[in-house]
């Protein structure tokens, strides 16, 4: 089993610095996760990932759900330990009161928009751009999502898709790119303030996979 330490040490020395990023959740927090966070899961990573294809008006209900899962392992109190703060709780004035001790990463977002036989249907492709802008205002907004990544998608037989060439763009592209040249990502922690304590890492293997 390797230790984590040697991981990210033995990468940095290397010239080629490393991060450990939670295997991607793809739905939202239940038992399966409780159960892996109380073996020790996310003392393993350095920020916590997961992907989001629900209705966009959820997403921000999502990013707290994850968010709870966090806290409920690293409190508020053990965050400000981490900061060099022990036993001490974050004023109201810092700016990471309403942060994770693990940044949250949004690795994949998007909508499945369009049915293959009418890709370019109007009306779809403006409910994919609508999902776009409120998903990332949601991510924009919350203090603790770190990383926001939009599942692009560069296949015109798939409805995911929003862009075909860098000359012929989706709506869903459009509006996603005018969010964020009008909204500049906020400068935020992309891992957690100090190194995990655990010093192992964890493959998950499923029995079926035949691949």
């Amino acid at each position: 089993v390797a230790h984590r330490d040697q991981l990210t040490d033995g990468a940095a020395a290397a010239g080629q610095p490393t991060i450990v990023l939670l295997g991607a959740l793809g739905s939202a927090p239940g038992p399966w996760l409780e159960r892996a966070v109380g073996n020790g899961l996310l003392d393993y990573a350095d920020a916590y990932n997961f992907h989001f294809y629900g209705y966009a008006v959820d997403l921000p209900g999502v990013i707290a759900a994850h968010r709870a899962v966090v806290r409920r392992t690293f409190p508020p109190t053990g965050l400000a330990a981490r900061h060099g703060r022990p036993g001490a709780m974050f004023p109201e004035s810092h700016p990471d009161r309403n942060r994770s001790a693990l940044p949250l990463w949004i690795t994949e977002c998007g909508m499945d928009a369009a049915d293959p036989g009418d890709f370019y249907n109007p009306q779809r492709r403006a409910m994919q751009a609508d999902f776009m802008r409120v998903t990332a205002r949601a991510a924009w907004e919350a203090p603790d999502v770190a990383m926001f990544m939009p599942f692009i998608l560069v296949w015109p037989g798939q409805s995911f898709t929003m862009t075909i060439r860098p000359d012929f763009t989706l709506p869903a592209w459009d509006a996603y790119a005018d969010y964020v040249r009008k909204h500049p990502w906020p400068e935020r922690p992309l891992v957690r303030a100090t190194p995990a304590t655990a010093d192992r890492v964890v493959a998950q293997w499923l029995p079926d996979n035949t691949t």
